[in-house]
């Protein structure tokens, strides 16, 4: 897997650039997210996603011609 992966969550687009330690990458990241999503558990997903913003190893994606910034 060469790309970084993206996220979908409440029409917004999430660039995930997570380093963790071993096996704690950007995927495992995305793993994590889609885990709770299928579990319903939509309070971890939210709080990923903005610990992630806070941290800086997930950035909204620019989409053209929309006022979003990464």
């Amino acid at each position: 897997m060469s790309k970084q992966p993206i996220y979908n969550f409440k029409g917004t687009e999430y660039l995930i650039t997570y380093k963790g330690e071993g096996i704690q990458d950007e995927w495992w990241f995305l793993d994590q997210l889609k885990e709770a999503e299928l579990q319903g558990d939509w309070i971890t997903v939210n709080n990923r996603i903005t610990g992630g913003l806070a941290w800086g190893h997930v950035k909204r994606k620019v989409v053209h011609g929309d006022k979003r910034e990464v």
